[in-house]
């Protein structure tokens, strides 16, 4: 647990210092498409950082709803075979 926290600062700390080194804005561009805006690199990984961590949680809430789901069905199963058994 430890290691994980000192892991996880350093990674915070490299993260914020890459990002506040980059002040340039830019236009970002996928393909064919951009943005009508510029902003600042650092706004543009900030935002990034910001949706993968909402889509981690996100997938990881379907994932603990989907396990708890079928554990419940599961432990249901379970009593019925005992008291069957019973």
């Amino acid at each position: 647990m430890r290691n994980l926290l000192i892991f996880i600062l350093i990674m915070g700390l490299l993260f914020f210092s890459a990002i506040a080194a980059n002040q340039a804005e830019i236009t970002l561009r996928f393909a064919v498409w951009e943005t009508p805006f510029k902003i600042s690199v650092y706004w543009w990984l900030l935002i990034a950082f910001g949706l993968g961590i909402f889509i981690g949680l996100l997938n990881t809430l379907f994932v603990n709803t989907g396990l708890r789901l079928e554990n419940r069905r599961l432990h249901k199963k379970l009593e019925e075979h005992s008291v069957d058994a019973d």
